[in-house]
């Protein structure tokens, strides 16, 4: 720990070492893999949450408020989104929203207080920083080998939050 540069441990892949029986790095791919989450019209009422770390974040250690990667300054309780996506929710900049996943067993899982900002993301798409986000994420919607939570692919429903006599 004291010696400059630090010290380092002994990993396989930094060495290209791999106990595989090719000898090489091995990459599973997913069963499926859909590139456009397109939705009939009756169900344009659901997107897909993607979380994200900010710059001053490592793994969902968090030091700070502020993303200056993404542009967000002074809170991470915010729902990026398409214009168009705002404009179908009927949103503008900076309106308070409540995010509820879209899935039917039995368990709701709402979280509310998140400010919405347009920002360059695909349409039918919001972003959001993790861990603000895991709440949503339902236990059994996880990668099937390594059971990593699902966090890249939520989907929600939007709702915008009436606040009386309050501004953001």
């Amino acid at each position: 720990m004291w010696p400059p540069g630090g010290f380092h441990r002994k990993l396989g892949a930094r060495h290209r070492e791999w106990k595989t029986k090719t000898g090489k790095a091995n990459f599973i791919t997913p069963a499926t893999l859909a590139t456009d989450i397109d939705r009939p019209a009756e169900k344009r009422d659901i997107v897909q949450l993607i979380t994200l770390r900010s710059n001053d974040q490592f793994n969902t250690t968090v030091y700070g408020c502020d993303d200056r990667v993404g542009g967000v300054h002074g809170t991470r309780m915010v729902v990026l989104m398409h214009c168009n996506d705002m404009a179908r929710f009927e949103l503008e900049d900076r309106d308070i929203v409540s995010l509820t996943t879209a899935v039917d067993d039995g368990r709701l899982r709402i979280m509310t207080g998140f400010i919405a900002l347009p920002y360059d993301i695909p349409e039918g798409n919001i972003g959001g920083y993790n861990p603000e986000y895991n709440a949503l994420i339902p236990l059994w919607h996880h990668a099937e080998g390594g059971k990593t939570p699902a966090a890249k692919l939520i989907p929600v429903r939007v709702q915008k939050v009436a606040l009386e006599g309050h501004s953001v």
